[in-house]
């Protein structure tokens, strides 16, 4: 899947943490169009683990994964998974950036590869 961002959007409470990548102008997802969602849910007892889980539109690309690998440049993100690959084309400032790279380290940190490049 490879698809131009047009929105990030970022929440975080006490439960969850997750970032959403979008094709659509606004904040309404749109099952028919591109995005993608990364969302760490973090163990609410000592007996849980935390999760990583991915949303694509396609669910068979979507689930709980392990594993994931990702790269992300200034102008783009590659995370590749279970032989899958997405690739997102970024239009962001250095604040965006940082914010970016701030809250992908809480998502991927110990579940995953992660690998920023501010080029």
């Amino acid at each position: 899947m490879k698809f131009d961002c047009n929105n990030i959007k970022i929440t975080e409470d006490n439960l969850a943490c997750e970032i959403i990548f979008s094709n659509h102008e606004n904040s309404q997802l749109d099952c028919s169009r591109n995005y993608l969602i990364l969302k760490r849910s973090y163990a609410e007892t000592n007996l849980e683990e935390d999760y990583v889980y991915v949303e694509t539109p396609e669910p068979e690309n979507s689930g709980e994964y392990k594993n994931l690998q990702l790269n992300v440049y200034r102008n783009n993100l590659l995370m590749s998974y279970e032989k899958k690959l997405i690739d997102i084309n970024l239009k962001i400032n250095n604040e965006e950036f940082n914010k970016l790279e701030f809250i992908l380290k809480k998502i991927i940190g110990g579940k995953g590869f992660l690998h920023f490049s501010n080029t």
